[in-house]
């Protein structure tokens, strides 16, 4: 059943403008890898019918498709083609898609990915990490990207460069 429990429990602690993204692709033996992303505000009505894709028929996501447009604020759409994926991985190349279905959004205070609570807690007001990275700090690190204050000769920031120096090639070459 479909709930908005983790984006009211975001709102309540003043992150107004919350993103949802979720690729379809990653298992399928042909074609791209496709992101979309939704923003919501407090202001935004629960779809009851709205469910995870592989459950719902194609009649039935192209019938909720114009409501899904008509009750969020913004839709992104981004996608990672068959050579990104040869080239990076579908694992690499879904955080492509995603990235560019982000980008669509402008401006956002949280990302849930596939429904989980994904983004570095340091870019949250008011939380904080100890100083020891966790999963949530790694996976919000693909998700959102390095920024100035990362330590970025620091292992798992090193590697993410790494990574975000060849999506940024691949990238170019489109």
């Amino acid at each position: 059943m479909p709930t908005l429990r983790f984006e009211k429990e975001l709102w309540s602690q003043g992150l107004l403008r919350v993103v949802g993204v979720d690729e379809v692709g990653m298992a399928a033996l042909a074609g791209p890898v496709v992101a979309a992303a939704c923003l919501v505000t407090p202001d935004t009505k629960l779809i009851r019918r709205v469910r995870d894709s592989k459950v719902l028929t194609r009649p039935q996501r192209e019938d909720l498709f114009e409501l899904i447009q008509s009750r969020v604020v913004r839709v992104g759409i981004g996608a990672a083609s068959v050579s990104e994926i040869h080239r990076l991985n579908i694992y690499h190349a879904s955080h492509v898609a995603m990235t560019r279905a982000l980008r669509q959004i402008g401006e956002y205070d949280w990302v849930l990915v596939d429904g989980r609570r994904i983004l570095d807690p340091a870019f949250a007001p008011g939380r904080h990490n100890c100083g020891y990275p966790t999963i949530d700090n790694r996976t919000a690190l693909r998700a959102r990207g390095l920024t100035p204050l990362h330590r970025h000769d620091f292992g798992t920031v090193k590697l993410l460069r790494a990574v975000e120096n060849q999506l940024e090639l691949a990238l170019a070459g489109e």
